[in-house]
């Protein structure tokens, strides 16, 4: 045993177990918190693949503490092939971190010229120090790979730092800075060993710097901590149930009819309505997920909700999946995510008063001008059910400036079809005539069967009135009707499509 040899031999072995733990933090934490994230969300992940990395990876460190024990120097083919394990195991776990950028669909952006630039740095500079200097070529060879590994070590990290900044609400910076800061460090170690191999220096002396390296790498990894500790803590914060899930279909038509990307408010003193719109829509084929007031059993139950994710809004501690009604970034976060898993979704915030009461008024509003920009960027649709007795009229109407009003759901119940044949007879009522069954025939270029079908389902709505005179038939709008017509609507496709 040549570990002890001469004064410098604590330095070696304390350096060789430092960088034992320094490779073995950062991908025993990145294995934990693939497992923790595929656990808590059901998004898969890549662990096992961190798993053989870290086994992998730790050949390096042991092959150089064994040389050094064994021999007291390198064995150059010994750490050159624990070398390639090492950038081996560093690749695949690469890979795996940024599989987990598409938890949340982030892309590398500017990261990736960085990572380019040192992969470039990695190769060159050793090969321009071995023909200058003229090293050993089996060390150059190293050094190749050791830079490639510290490299993809690198890449880990910002890979790390963006989804934390992109996935955690609170303390993001600190977080992401922190990853940043460790990726800066671990730049130290290669370039120290860089210009080692350049400076042909005294042994005792590399031993030195080693150490160094190894303290700045371990404090790298302390760093990366930070970041990873904050991810599980949030992938078990949001947790299972919340990943978009289909009910089973129903085939009967639908009833209701809201256009893409729109934010909607229904005021109504009981939510029955919002519940009806929002059950109608997953069953048929969107992804919906629902935050509520009231206890998510009894919402599935009643409402035959069997795999939808509902989310309890309470300050109460529930085996339920649950969010308090004051943390409003984790739900923006929440809806940012579902809808950025399927973009043509529909979120239903049932009893928007009860968020009201927990918080400061000004702050909703902010709340929902986000949730609004997040909606409008996507095919989604946002359904916020609210009491219109527990706020202000200057609230409420700072409510509808940003929010399309449903209150009268039947209009968005009659589609586009019926819709048209009821703004047309207003509009000739507006204009003292009253059209016939042959009017709505000619102006729609519709079957008679067809137009007769939809005048009589506006008649059995109470919206339309039939006078007849002799042999024929005349329309005219009701006071329904005309609440219905009078008031503003985006009109869509929907309702029947009779032939």
């Amino acid at each position: 045993m040549m570990l002890f040899s001469d004064g410098w031999g604590i330095v070696v072995f304390v350096t060789n177990i430092l960088f034992f733990f320094t490779w073995c933090f950062p991908l025993a934490s990145l294995s934990i918190l693939s497992y923790a994230i595929q656990y808590y969300t059901n998004f898969r992940t890549r662990w096992k693949l961190m798993v053989t990395a870290m086994i992998l990876t730790l050949s390096y460190p042991l092959a150089v503490t064994y040389s050094y024990a064994m021999e007291a120097r390198p064995i150059s083919h010994l750490i050159l092939f624990s070398t390639s394990l090492l950038l081996s195991g560093l690749t695949m776990s690469a890979y795996a971190s940024t599989q987990l950028l598409s938890f949340q669909k982030i892309d590398l952006g500017k990261t990736k010229n960085t990572i380019k630039a040192l992969i470039l740095v990695s190769v060159f500079l050793p090969l321009m120090i071995f023909l200058s200097v003229g090293a050993n070529y089996l060390m150059a060879l190293q050094l190749i790979g050791y830079n490639l590994s510290v490299t993809a070590l690198i890449l880990i990290f910002l890979a790390i730092g963006k989804l934390t900044y992109n996935y955690v609400p609170r303390y993001r910076l600190l977080a992401y800075s922190s990853a940043r800061l460790g990726s800066v460090l671990l730049v130290i170690d290669p370039l120290l060993q860089n210009w080692m191999l350049f400076s042909d220096i005294e042994p005792t002396f590399a031993y030195g710097l080693r150490l160094v390296g190894a303290l700045m790498m371990l404090l790298a990894s302390g760093l990366l901590m930070i970041p990873v500790i904050m991810l599980i803590l949030e992938a078990q914060a949001r947790g299972l149930h919340l990943l978009p899930t289909r009910e089973e279909k129903d085939n009967k038509p639908m009833k209701y009819r809201l256009e893409k990307g729109f934010s909607y408010l229904l005021r109504e003193a009981s939510s029955d309505r919002a519940f009806m719109i929002f059950t109608e829509f997953v069953t048929h084929n969107h992804n919906g997920l629902m935050l509520t007031r009231t206890q998510p059993s009894r919402l599935r139950h009643r409402w035959g909700l069997n795999t939808t994710p509902v989310l309890w809004m309470t300050n109460a501690r529930t085996d339920e999946k649950s969010v308090k009604p004051t943390d409003l970034e984790r739900i923006k976060c929440i809806v940012r995510d579902f809808i950025m898993f399927d973009t043509e979704s529909i979120i239903l915030f049932e009893r928007l008063d009860y968020i009201i009461t927990e918080n400061d008024f000004n702050k909703i509003l902010k709340f929902i001008h986000s949730l609004n920009d997040i909606v409008t960027g996507s095919k989604s649709i946002l359904l916020l059910s609210l009491n219109p007795q527990t706020v202000s009229g200057e609230q409420m109407a700072l409510l509808l400036e940003e929010l399309e009003d449903l209150t009268n759901a039947d209009k968005i119940s009659l589609g586009e079809p019926l819709y048209s044949v009821l703004l047309f007879v207003h509009s000739e009522n507006n204009r003292k005539k009253m059209p016939s069954f042959k009017n709505i025939t000619n102006k729609f270029e519709i079957t008679k069967t067809t137009a007769r079908k939809r005048i009589y389902e506006l008649e059995s709505r109470g919206l339309l009135r039939i006078l007849s005179q002799g042999r024929y038939k005349f329309l005219e709008v009701t006071e329904r009707g005309r609440s219905i017509v009078g008031t503003p609507f985006r009109m869509v496709d929907g309702g029947e499509n009779e032939r």
